[in-house]
């Protein structure tokens, strides 16, 4: 009756296969003298005898984990568990080609494991106030002990009127122990502009992150709410990959993980608020949320502050919902609206512009374009409305939804972002913009 006892087993896999070919006309033998037809043949021919170039990105996990929660005391519960990681990765990079500009040969090649415990406690401390301190402890196959403190102070009270009031302040240290790589993609590859890799930390420290954070949530009446939250957070080491290394034309290809990423630092801070008022009929919200995330390479942009390339500095958001028959999230008919808005963007070519080019100091070489500060290049704002119609219905033992919507029903184009392209002159910027207006049909039982 005090004892909850539990073991989860847990398995992923992502893989990742981003392939292309290509052969260049004059060391296939072409003249220009010859027919479309002949031309095909002999670039099919120039491209059969190469290895295509490929990015490839794997990682396997299986995890094991056992738990435990414990009631010490009225108001007092402690939980534990142990957890057991395994990990298989596979980062890939195969540049082959005579005609080749894509990124020097990657083959790297990990398998890891480790061990973490963790230890959290809460505490009721009269008055509607409970506290939350917790610990994690990692270990890593190198030997290395990994502690990460975390502690959170929590208040909930009832108002008049049958309203609710909570509150919870928190701060921790984390660590990250697969990494995110987005990788910039450069040569006939760039037709996707960036492909996204993931590689467990192997060999080198992981990065490590303080954060703060404040969240509130009032409940006036049952059809009221308002939430607020508010954070900070310290990153002293973030990773990164090293284009300089990575556009090195060396022949022995990377290896060890330390050979191809750099260190760094970052910081960021938000806050965001959003309203809802439920009624019978009629539903709605309405938020704002303001967030600025910056990181500092030594070997990047003159080793300053620069906007994370994800950075929205501004986003409002608008929805209602409301049940033309029957009631909202039940059977009947619904027609909803939602509206975002996001201002403030930066960023605003492809990364490859900006990653690659400041590896090779050639971020100078565009003029008009400087592309050695991507915080002074921005994007026009994003807005979007998506209108929906959706119909419930229980069919025996099952439900039935028919929901008919369109995106961007303003049809906007959007900017995702720009590339840049020769002429004369010069340079001229070339926006590449997300789907305009689109209907959507979804049928769910």
């Amino acid at each position: 009756p005090r004892l909850l006892l539990g073991a989860t087993l847990a398995a992923s896999r992502h893989t990742l296969t981003h392939a292309f070919e290509q052969a260049d006309g004059t060391l296939a033998g072409l003249s220009g003298e010859e027919t479309t037809a002949q031309a095909e043949a002999a670039l099919v021919t120039a491209l059969d005898a190469h290895d295509a170039g490929d990015e490839g990105n794997r990682l396997g996990e299986i995890r094991l984990t056992t738990s435990a929660e414990i009631s010490l005391a009225p108001g007092h519960t402690a939980y534990a568990a142990l957890e057991a990681t395994g990990l298989s990765s596979r980062f890939h990079l195969n540049a082959s080609g005579p005609t080749s500009v894509a990124l020097r040969d990657l083959d790297a090649d990990a398998r890891l494991w480790r061990l973490a415990l963790a230890l959290d406690d809460e505490i009721a401390l009269g008055r509607g106030w409970t506290a939350e301190p917790g610990l994690r402890l990692t270990l890593l196959p190198d030997g290395a002990t990994l502690a990460e403190p975390r502690a959170a102070l929590r208040f909930d009270r009832e108002t008049a009127r049958g309203g609710t009031l909570s509150g919870r302040l928190a701060a921790g240290l984390y660590r990250q122990f697969a990494v995110r790589y987005d990788l910039a993609t450069v040569g006939p590859s760039a037709l996707v502009p960036e492909v996204a890799v993931w590689v467990p930390t192997d060999g080198i420290a992981p990065p490590k992150a303080v954060h703060l954070a404040a969240e509130t949530l009032w409940q006036p009446s049952p059809r009221w709410a308002v939430r607020a939250e508010g954070y900070l957070k310290s990153q002293p080491r973030l990773l990164t990959l090293d284009y300089a290394a990575l556009l090195d034309p060396a022949d022995e290809p990377l290896s060890r993980q330390a050979d191809w990423v750099k260190t760094g630092e970052g910081r960021a801070a938000g806050i965001g608020v959003r309203v809802e008022r439920r009624g019978s009929r009629l539903s709605v919200q309405a938020g704002y949320a303001f967030g600025l995330a910056e990181q500092r390479f030594a070997t990047r942009f003159r080793g300053e502050w620069a906007p994370a390339a994800w950075e929205e500095p501004h986003a409002v958001t608008l929805g209602a919902a409301w049940a033309i028959l029957g009631q909202p999230g039940s059977s009947g008919l619904t027609f909803r609206v939602r509206g975002r808005g996001v201002w403030g963007r930066t960023w605003a070519f492809r990364r490859a512009y900006y990653e690659v080019l400041a590896g090779t100091d050639g971020a100078r070489a565009f003029a008009p374009f400087d592309l050695s500060r991507p915080g002074s290049d921005a994007l026009p704002a994003w807005l979007d409305l998506d209108l929906g119609l959706a119909l419930r219905q229980r069919v025996g033992a099952a439900r039935l939804e028919v929901s008919a919507e369109v995106t961007n029903a303003l049809d906007r184009a959007n900017a995702l972002d720009r590339s840049l392209r020769q002429t004369p002159g010069g340079y001229e910027a070339v926006t590449r913009t997300a789907p305009g207006l689109q209907p959507v049909l979804r049928v769910r039982l």
